[in-house]
């Protein structure tokens, strides 16, 4: 048996095979469609539908009939901060803000709520659709629901919990709307739509699809949940106390808990329900993709970094006293102190390698504390796994053990396998991880190197450092 997970990236969607009897998994992608506009750029759900459509179209064209009769069904995943508002007969009515489009921030922000939340982005449509197009709403769904009723026959939107989590108005521990809270976006309440779970089937596949794709009629379409989380089944995060690390523009960090009774999460830290229906997730994230690529221009591009990074590898723990200490927030930089004779440019690149990490650690130390969860495992993925500065690095200096996970459609493979472990009732395994083994002399001096680095930080020379 077999199953298609449908990927809705930032970038890219992207259409993949999760088949037992191949050893590989076929992938078919083309870009997602955006338009950009004054407020920045938006997306339109139709045009993604039909993206979509084609990308399944392409997949399976590539497989043979015998293939094509084995499919299950269609998990489909997306960013998850995008909504989609409808008409009366669930289409949608309007192109809305993407997830990174900062709208409504000084709203969000004095409604308490993250500006990358969905609310703010209904509370921007409430102030600009046309008055024919505001009128016209009679729902809202989120991108992978509208997309799921599009490929599914006579099907109703609904939203599952982990798209739900990031939305802004969602009480996670009830697994319920907070109706209130939706409706400070300046909509009613009515509009919301129903609830359920990871892995909640919306239908059959529609017969259209069916027939032009060549796969059974018994195939049926399943909302799957939020990327970040289903990439975090697919590498294996499924234990309380597993972190998630997803190194891309922005370094996510998941924590995985089975409780939120009680626990109080500060400003930077959002909570919500992963997608095993199960735990939850405690998330935050750093700068450390937009630091990187600063220092790539610092250095005079990408080919002269690697050579530094690989220069930085013989540099000493502490890289000659330079120390580099991210800083977050809605311009993110560095704060350097230590720069003297001793210290050249494979320094510099060591210390800002060295300062994203115990960033790192301070982080996951803060989500494991609120949550009063004891770190078992770091598992990370994305592009700067790939280099032997970094994971030399963060194997030592990091609050758990260490494993990379190379698979590089992890959000449609995982989709794929929530299907599989909702649906199909199985229990899939996850992709192979490579463990990255600590050097045994190191660990204890970034032990120290971390703690100077908190106590210089919090103490006075801060001030001397603005």
């Amino acid at each position: 048996m077999s199953v298609i997970g449908l990927d809705i990236g930032t970038t890219r969607i992207k259409a993949l095979l999760h088949d037992a009897q191949r050893p590989d998994l076929p992938v078919a992608a083309a870009p997602t469609p955006v338009i950009g506009s004054p407020d920045g750029d938006l997306r339109d759900a139709e045009e993604v539908v039909r993206v979509a459509r084609e990308c399944i179209a392409r997949l399976v064209a590539s497989l043979s009939a015998a293939e094509r009769s084995r499919v299950d069904g269609i998990g489909i995943a997306s960013l998850s901060e995008e909504v989609v508002l409808t008409d009366g007969s669930g289409r949608s009515v309007a192109p809305m803000p993407t997830w990174y489009a900062t709208v409504m921030r000084e709203e969000s922000e004095r409604a308490g709520l993250n500006p990358s939340f969905s609310w703010s982005k209904l509370r921007w449509a409430r102030d600009h659709l046309p008055p024919g197009a505001a009128g016209a709403v009679s729902g809202v769904t989120s991108l992978a629901g509208y997309v799921a009723a599009r490929l599914a026959a006579d099907a109703t939107p609904s939203v599952e919990y982990s798209h739900a989590s990031r939305t802004g108005f969602f009480l996670a521990d009830e697994r319920r709307w907070d109706a209130q809270a939706f409706e400070t976006s300046g909509w009613s309440a009515a509009l919301l739509p129903e609830l359920g779970p990871s892995g909640s089937v919306l239908g059959a596949v529609a017969a259209e699809c069916r027939s032009a794709w060549g796969i059974p009629a018994t195939a049926v379409v399943a909302v799957c949940g939020h990327d970040h989380l289903c990439a975090a089944f697919a590498a294996g995060v499924r234990r309380p106390g597993q972190i998630f690390l997803s190194s891309g523009t922005s370094e996510a960090h998941l924590l995985l808990v089975d409780d939120i009774a009680g626990v109080e999460m500060p400003e930077h830290v959002q909570l919500g329900r992963f997608v095993d229906d199960r735990s939850f997730y405690l998330h935050a994230h750093l700068p450390s993709g937009h630091l990187h690529a600063h220092l790539a221009q610092l250095a005079g591009g990408a080919e002269r970094l690697a050579e530094l990074e690989q220069q930085a590898l013989d540099e000493p723990i502490g890289a000659n006293g330079l120390v580099c200490t991210p800083l977050v927030g809605a311009d993110p930089g560095y704060s350097v102190r230590g720069l003297s004779a001793h210290a050249g440019a494979a320094s510099f690149v060591r210390a800002a390698q060295e300062g994203m990490a115990l960033a790192a650690w301070d982080l996951d130390d803060t989500l494991a504390a609120h949550a009063g969860e004891t770190a078992s495992l770091v598992i990370a993925t994305g592009a700067a796994t790939a280099n032997p500065l970094w994971r030399r690095i963060r194997a030592s200096a990091g609050i758990a053990p260490l494993e990379v996970v190379e698979e590089p459609e992890l959000t449609a493979l995982g989709a794929a396998l929530v299907f599989r472990a909702v649906v199909l009732a199985e229990d899939p395994q996850p992709v192979r991880r490579v463990s990255i083994a600590r050097e045994p002399d190191e660990t204890e001096p970034y032990r120290r190197l971390r703690s100077g680095r908190t106590d210089t930080v919090r103490g006075a020379p801060q001030e001397a450092d603005r």
